[in-house]
């Protein structure tokens, strides 16, 4: 999904959340199946995590935790092919920053 499609569903649900309780609750403590539901792709191996801050509302891409004795998805990959959690957590951080920008651009209008 590209990263203006995502950020515009993620708009778009941000912007009913906030105008329906009910909805916005729902966002709150069990982002997940709304998300599909509108049609934003949550990364595999992730927990979507809804943050409000004080102008802003963000999705954060979380890891699932491992069971006790598994290794993460992360670990695995550092320990098969190197580790790569810094390019993982450069394309997070990127990826907040815009849907950080895109909803506070779509709270203004």
């Amino acid at each position: 999904m590209a990263n203006e499609e995502l950020q515009q569903k993620w708009s778009e649900l941000v912007k009913r959340a906030w105008s329906d309780d009910q909805l916005k609750q729902r966002l709150l403590n069990d982002p997940e199946p709304l998300l599909r539901e509108s049609g934003v792709e949550i990364p595999e191996g992730t927990k979507p995590r809804v943050v409000v801050d004080k102008d802003t509302v963000s999705v954060e891409f979380l890891p699932k935790t491992a069971q006790e004795g598994e290794l993460t998805e992360n670990a695995l990959g550092a320990v098969v092919g190197g580790d790569n959690t810094a390019t993982t957590l450069s394309n997070l951080a990127n990826m907040r920053h815009e849907m950080l920008k895109a909803v506070a651009n779509n709270l203004r209008s």
